[in-house]
Formats: C-alpha cells, structure tokens, sequence
C-alpha cells in the first residue's frame, strides 16, 4: 500500500503496478496478461528513430512502435498525432495532441483558424524518437509545431521562447513502463500563455485557448464505431466534490450511453478518471490531475449515423471517432510562456474495471 499527495489531497491505494511520474507516484492496475496470450517471443521494446529526423509520409504510421512481454497490447506513434495504445485485437485508441486558434485567422467556423499537428502531412514540423530505452522503462519523445494547413505556425510574431523556432511549438514525453502504463506529459510554447483559456468554442477574437487532448478511436478498415466502441461509451470516477476540500472517500462512478448522445456529463463533470468502453478484453483509461479537471463529450450534434462523432469514415479505411475531451483548468506547471499538462494512460483487462480504477481518498 502506498500513499500520493496532490496539495491537501493524498491517494491511498491498494492496486498493483507502481510508476514515478515528474515526482509523483502514481499506483495504477497492472494489467492481467494471459501466459497463453503473451507470446514468447514478444519483448518490452521500442522500434524507430533514436533521433528528430525528418520521415516520409511513408513511414509515419508506426513512426515508433512499443511492444509489451506482459501483455498483447502495443503502442504505435503515427505521425503527425496519432500517438495510440491498441487493443489486443487491433482498436487504437489516442488523445490525440494540443491545438490553438490564431484568432487574427478567425473565420467562424474553426476550420482554416485551427492550428494543430494533424495538419502538418507532410512532417515539416513533426520528429518522434526513442530517447531511452531499458527494461525498466522506455522514453519517446515528440515534438511539432501548431500549426494550420497552410503549414503557417500560430502566432509567429509572439515571442514564444520555443527552442525550435517562432510561434506555438509542443514537446512532449511518454515514459512508458512494462505493464503498459505510461506518463504522457505535454508542454506547449507560446507567447500568449498568460491570456489563454482552456479549450472551447467561444474563440472570436481577442480569445485564445490552447488544447491538450480529446480522445479518439481509430478503427480497422471495414469496421464502423459501432463495431468497437459500446454504446454504454464512458466510465467516469469522480474522487472531488464541489470544492478540492471535499473528498469522496470511495470516490464515485457512473457509465455514460452514447444513444442518445449526451449534451454533458452533469454532475460527473469534475471526474479525474475517464475508462473507455471498447469492445475488446483491454480497454484503455485516461487518469488526469484529480482537481481543476472538466470532462465533456465532443461537440453533440443531431446527426450522427455512426452514434458517435465521427470523420473520414471508408470501408477502405475504417475511421476516426472523437468521443470527449478532458479539459484543464490548473495546469502541471504553468510560465510566463509554457503550459504544462501530465496524464496517466493504460489499458486494463480486470474483471471489474471500476473497482480497479476506484481510488479511495482521505485527507492526510
């Protein structure tokens, strides 16, 4: 048993795996693998790059890939940011990466005003690599720049103090350990920190936001969301009340159905643990910093076919479904010119991944 203290609030545990995340000791469930599942060949190894060069469009999926002698999971890094955990019957699952709005480009749609990673098809921007690699653990680090698809970087003119070049840059790291868990901590550069908000959709000048994450499924070829994703979508653990004061002991949980799409997740809006309801043994879960923390789902509209949001659905290529985002209003470390943002990410295959992912808390 081991204890973690965020401010006023310390974390009792009593699941299996331990990892150190930037000074904070996290306790997460280790996933169970089964010996017949895991292959003896298979080895807890990073394959790519060992450093930021520039690859062809040819290489970006699977730019790194991780494999596990623990589990039949794996982790590839398809660039420009789809960085995914994938199920052991071939489902990714990513938080995709930051994103700003350069409101001077601001056309009322959020459409040529985004500058993100994904727009950068050509890897101008964008270098993954392996920075470490041992048994204990392993390191891959990314780095892009935010930009639009005119490959134009946000806010050039800011002084951002990027060591990379001007305007919004990201680096990020993801230390990631046998059993699968894995840190990702992310720190965007910008000169306009000291007046950005969390991400929304009230962008019209002279607003800015900045974006860490939202999380999105991508699915085989041939396959519809439905196939993969349940309609009971979202698993939510909330350990806060309405104040950081008030700690719920056992925390509390809820299920989230898809059918009809929720506007919100009312009162579990402050949730800090976010279980993903795949369709598969593994299911992948998102742990962020238990407080300052707003979980929404993406964007509800009327029409969706597909249940949920979806884009560049094929039988050809399968798809791209973003489900929520987990917002941050407080931030890891936060300066003059940087943002700072860590989570915890893995996959569990417990019988009950609620009771696994249930933390108790008390106040030390």
């Amino acid at each position: 048993m081991s204890s973690h203290v965020f401010g006023k609030v310390a974390v009792k545990l009593t699941l299996a795996a331990c990892v150190m995340m930037l000074g904070f000791t996290f306790i997460v469930p280790a996933a169970h693998a089964q010996g017949s599942e895991a292959k003896a060949n298979k080895k807890f190894e990073a394959t790519g790059p060992i450093q930021p060069v520039k690859l062809e469009r040819s290489q970006f999926k699977g730019a790194v890939k991780v494999t596990f002698d623990l589990l039949p999971t794996t982790m590839s890094f398809d660039l420009p940011w789809n960085y995914c955990m994938v199920t052991q019957n071939g489902i990714k699952f990513s938080t995709l990466a930051a994103e700003t709005y350069d409101p001077r480009d601001f056309d009322g749609t959020g459409g040529a005003a985004s500058f993100e990673p994904g727009m950068d098809r050509e890897g101008r921007y964008v270098r993954a690599w392996i920075e470490h690699q041992s048994d204990a653990r392993i390191v891959v680090r990314i780095r892009y720049a935010l930009a639009n698809n005119l490959y134009d970087i946000a806010f050039p003119d800011i002084p951002s103090g990027s060591p990379y070049g001007k305007g919004d840059w990201v680096d990020e790291w993801f230390y990631i350990y046998p059993d699968g868990v894995h840190t990702r901590h992310m720190k965007i550069y910008s000169g306009l920190v000291p007046v950005s908000r969390p991400f929304g959709f009230d962008r019209e000048p002279p607003n800015v936001v900045h974006e860490f994450m939202e999380l999105n499924v991508r699915g085989l070829p041939g396959h519809k969301p439905t196939d993969d994703i349940e309609i009971e979508t979202m698993t939510l653990i909330r350990l806060l009340g309405a104040h950081t004061e008030d700690l719920i002991e056992e925390g509390i949980s809820t299920t989230i159905s898809y059918k009809p799409y929720p506007d919100d997740f009312g009162e579990y809006r402050d949730a800090s643990i976010m279980l993903l309801n795949l369709k598969s043994e593994y299911k992948p879960f998102t742990i962020g910093m238990p407080y300052g923390v707003r979980v929404q789902p993406y964007m509800p509209e009327d029409d969706l076919p597909h249940v949920f949001q979806t884009w560049g659905y094929s039988e050809r290529r399968g798809y791209s479904s973003s489900l929520g985002h987990m917002l941050n209003f407080w931030h890891y470390r936060r300066t003059d010119n940087t943002l700072e943002q860590v989570y915890l990410h893995g996959m569990t295959n417990a019988e009950d991944p609620k009771k696994e992912l249930l933390i108790p808390v008390f106040l030390r």
